[in-house]
């Protein structure tokens, strides 16, 4: 019987080790193909960050990390995007200068990207603005719209949980400037 992992592991290790994992791959496949924004709001410890990774994995195109899982079997291309993932693990709302931490999170996810720190200004304290040129370059050097993942933990956005609009994301200030950088990006 496989190990269990203890619960700080990425995805990447936990399928290199041979650790148990519940395949919840299926919902990968469902959200990059049928989604443009989702927003998921779950209990704490449920996997919404591993989820998140494994998603992040298949959209690098990492076929090898799901061989055995519903995802690798099921005819889904494992095309490479480039990728955004910017975690808010350890962020907390009453955070005295959050958008400096946000704005590095930005710079770092670019440059992992390839994208040279000189070409990566981060404009504002807006995080719509901050998001615009980094994934704008992504998307003109990989031909492909970069793919942002946000992993945000506690408060920040469930504290500021408003309406859903028509594709099931919040509607409020907050993501209201993040949801126009990332559809602007997508059109340049």
């Amino acid at each position: 019987m496989p190990t269990l992992p203890d619960g700080g592991q990425p995805f990447p290790k936990i399928r290199e080790a041979g650790l148990l994992y519940a395949d919840k791959t299926e919902f990968v496949r469902k959200i990059v193909q049928a989604h443009g924004c989702v927003f998921l709001s779950r209990p704490r410890r449920f996997g919404k960050s591993l989820l998140l990774g494994a998603m992040a994995e298949a959209l690098k195109g990492r076929r090898e990390l799901f061989e055995g899982l519903r995802l690798g079997s099921s005819g889904y291309g494992f095309k490479p995007y480039p990728v955004v993932r910017l975690t808010m693990t350890g962020r907390s709302r009453d955070e005295a200068q959050p958008t400096s931490t946000f704005a590095d999170k930005v710079k770092g996810a670019a440059m992992d990207n390839g994208v040279a720190e000189a070409d990566v200004e981060v404009i504002g304290c807006d995080p719509g603005d901050m998001l615009l040129k980094p994934v704008t370059i992504l998307n003109g050097r990989f031909g492909e719209r970069a793919a942002v993942l946000i992993d945000e933990h506690y408060a920040p956005i469930n504290e500021h949980y408003a309406p859903i609009n028509e594709h099931g994301a919040p509607i409020n200030e907050h993501d209201a400037p993040i949801n126009q950088a990332l559809g602007d990006a997508g059109r340049a």
